[in-house]
């Protein structure tokens, strides 16, 4: 990735969307981007190079969800192709918001949205089975905050999205950890496993690649329609070197 090229390219998309349009600013897209207006500056001047996540943050902002993915094939292509992918087993999916993040930042938020995230969605009453009448309520609140969340003839359904926000990403990790049902260990969708080696670099590109291989056919199983039904599975992935 060379990051010169990577600068000018982005101040070359803050250019084009601020041009010609007056109530368009860089303090505006600086707060719609969730990034410190001087930071802000320094990357509109080409002075400053956003991190991974906030320039995910930016490019949807400046030229929305293809075209985001157009631009990281160029400077981020292995993030490109997860996200390519991702958008290609459900093309209308759409990038997480800022009020569904904050309830995927919750044990609650998450297992309700994981219900109601399936192909049928879910009901008042499994989500009673699982937290009791706090979820009712909660129900409640999330279907006034979030819009792509309905509740039609005793179905909650949630709209396909994908969470591409990476402190997001790692918050639901540590919710699947806790959701994690100890007593079931050993059975058919229960599986935990970790390991840690001293690796060369060759090693480590091959179990990256290996990763996400599994990672992709994962993916594509789970969008199947036959693949379809009411038990709801959490499946996490990660990997780093330290």
């Amino acid at each position: 990735m060379s990051t010169s090229g990577l600068s000018k390219d982005l101040s070359s998309l803050i250019d084009d969307y601020l041009k010609g349009h007056p109530s368009r600013t860089v303090s505006v897209l600086a707060r719609k981007a969730k990034i410190n207006y001087q930071t802000m500056r320094r990357i509109a001047q080409g002075e400053n190079i956003p991190k991974l996540e906030s320039l995910m943050s930016l490019l949807f902002e400046l030229v929305g969800r293809n075209g985001m993915v157009m631009f990281l094939k160029k400077h981020y292509p292995e993030i490109a192709d997860m996200l390519e992918q991702n958008f290609r087993v459900v093309p209308y999916r759409q990038i997480a918001g800022d009020k569904i993040n904050r309830y995927l930042t919750t044990k609650e938020g998450f297992l309700i949205l994981g219900l109601a995230g399936k192909s049928k969605g879910t009901t008042r009453e499994e989500i009673k089975e699982q937290l009791g009448e706090y979820g009712a309520n909660s129900l409640d609140d999330m279907l006034e905050d979030i819009e792509e969340l309905s509740e039609i003839n005793g179905r909650v359904k949630l709209g396909d999205i994908s969470v591409t926000d990476l402190s997001i990403a790692l918050s639901e990790y540590k919710i699947v950890a806790d959701l994690f049902r100890k007593d079931r260990f050993g059975q058919s969708g229960h599986f935990v496993g970790i390991k840690t080696e001293g690796v060369n670099q060759q090693t480590k590109e091959v179990v990256n690649q290996m990763l996400k291989d599994v990672w992709k056919a994962i993916g594509e199983k789970l969008a199947q329609p036959e693949s379809k039904g009411d038990t709801l599975i959490a499946l996490s992935a990660l990997i780093t070197t330290l």
